[in-house]
């Protein structure tokens, strides 16, 4: 363990017991609940009708911000993993040994956004509900990755090396984390959305799916090939975990192509249909219908009542609506 510890980042990984891994699961996510209660804090003063909020729209209000503190520097770590961590020119890509013989810096990576991923699960789950699609889906990604991740540790080797590059995927987050910002801000169809959008769709398709891909064809499926066909005493239950691992990135990379999908409609409606035609923060080009049944009202008067029950929301002080 003090190896891990006090080591370097670029000396090489020990095996640790089941008790000593379970630790550092414990200890990370205290420190993304510690993040969470200084992200509250920050927030009430930088953003004071945040505190105004809904119980609800303040906890998701906050993992919007979480999520983009934990993508920009979980990003950075799974770069130095990529390309400094083994030293002499060696990186993930040129090099065996640096690929199945993980680093400090590689477990350090995997337990940073493992520990993300299991706090904001329960954050999903308890504080904010699943109510939508995107919610189901960010839930079963939730699911697949952090479990997957504390299992990579069984026997260590290349599932944690690649487990860290695959974090590098999260580099698209921070846009989609701005992009409900954006949204929550009353900056929809404004020029840095748009800007934003452009740069969301970049980033998921090319360091996102491309790069997943990448991964996937150029290096795993040879090694889970070798691993489970020509590696001889090779447990078979570890066998069975490195399929459900397999299957695991194969629903992953089919969501992430479902989400390209939609991240591509949405820069097909603002580049030939408008700002104004991206209405929603999911892109969906079905108009959201929630509550709307029965209500007596035409599109123009509904919205204008959501507008200003909205305002009403963040600024209580305001004159009531006249609208009945």
């Amino acid at each position: 363990m003090d190896q891990l510890t006090w080591g370097g980042l670029d000396d090489i990984a020990p095996f640790l017991t089941l008790e000593q891994y379970l630790y550092l699961a414990a200890i990370g996510a205290l420190y993304f609940l510690l993040q969470h209660a200084i992200l509250h804090v920050i927030i009430k003063i930088l953003y004071p009708k945040y505190s105004k909020l809904s119980t609800h729209d303040i906890h998701e209000y906050r993992s919007q911000w979480n999520a983009f503190v934990h993508a920009t520097l979980a990003t950075g770590f799974s770069i130095y993993c990529m390309f400094w961590t083994c030293g002499n020119g060696k990186t993930f890509f040129n090099d065996e040994q640096c690929r199945e013989v993980p680093r400090n810096s590689h477990v350090w990576t995997c337990y940073f956004t493992a520990s993300y991923l299991l706090v904001d699960t329960f954050n999903l789950v308890i504080l904010c509900g699943i109510e939508t699609a995107i919610d189901k889906q960010t839930l079963l990604h939730h699911l697949i990755a952090f479990s997957n991740y504390y299992l990579a540790f069984w026997q260590q080797g290349f599932p944690v090396s690649i487990g860290a590059m695959f974090i590098f995927l999260e580099i698209s987050t921070p846009f989609v984390c701005l992009r409900w910002l954006y949204f929550h801000h009353d900056l929809k169809g404004s020029m840095i959305q748009n800007i934003n959008t452009v740069f969301l769709w970049v980033f998921f398709i090319g360091g996102r799916v491309c790069m997943q891909m990448y991964l996937c064809f150029g290096f795993a499926i040879q090694w889970l090939s070798k691993t489970l066909f020509e590696q001889e005493g090779v447990p078979g239950l570890y066998k069975v975990f490195l399929i459900e691992m397999a299957l695991a990135v194969f629903i992953n990379v089919a969501l992430n192509f479902l989400w390209s999908f939609l991240i591509t409609r949405q820069l097909y409606r603002v580049i030939f249909r408008g700002p104004e035609a991206d209405k929603n923060f999911g892109g969906d080009d079905q108009e959201d219908t929630t509550n709307t049944k029965d209500d007596g009202l035409n599109e123009t008067t509904r919205a204008k009542r959501n507008e200003l029950e909205m305002k009403k929301i963040l600024d209580p002080e305001q004159p009531p609506s006249d609208l009945s």
